[in-house]
């Protein structure tokens, strides 16, 4: 089993690439989170036949390389979606941009404390990641209270005859 560990942000879209480990017939994606709700913390994929073993299915794969259009597809992908704690299937969203655009990471080696990704996505979404808010400025002083008016003076009062 290998493990690769990533940190993934909201409204940011990383693409990682990786070679298959030709013995690995599922790939498991898992979101560690806080409250995570019943089994939709995870979700599995299971890998196309290995076109490097020659048996990917298709008829004229019999050197252990297969014709582009011939089978399985020789590196298949996956779309994974994040929201709120669920990781799900992601192909509905494959077409989805965020305005940082996409972000490459390379997996490579056999990472089991998974540090190298995290830091390759943590280097490579310096832009493309909200920053964290400035602190607000302090309020300004209040202005002084003005002078009251000085009073009129009093009028002499008519007297009726």
């Amino acid at each position: 089993m290998k493990v690769d560990e990533l940190s993934v942000y909201p409204n940011t879209r990383t693409q990682v690439k990786f070679e298959r480990d030709e013995s690995a017939q599922f790939m498991i994606v898992a979101g560690l989170f806080r409250s995570p709700k019943g089994k939709s913390w995870f979700v599995s994929f299971e890998y196309p036949p290995s076109p490097a073993k020659g048996d990917c299915g298709a008829p004229a794969c019999t050197t252990g390389e297969c014709d582009a259009g011939a089978g399985p597809v020789s590196k298949p992908q996956f779309f994974i979606w994040i929201d709120d704690t669920k990781v799900e299937d992601g192909i509905e969203h494959a077409g989805d941009i965020p305005e940082g655009g996409v972000t490459t990471v390379p997996l490579t080696g056999n990472s089991s404390s998974g540090s190298s990704a995290a830091d390759a996505v943590k280097g490579g979404l310096q832009n493309g990641v909200p920053q964290p808010p400035s602190a607000p400025n302090l309020p300004s002083a209040p202005n002084a209270p003005s002078a009251p008016n000085a009073p009129s003076a009093p009028t002499v009062p008519k007297v009726g005859l």
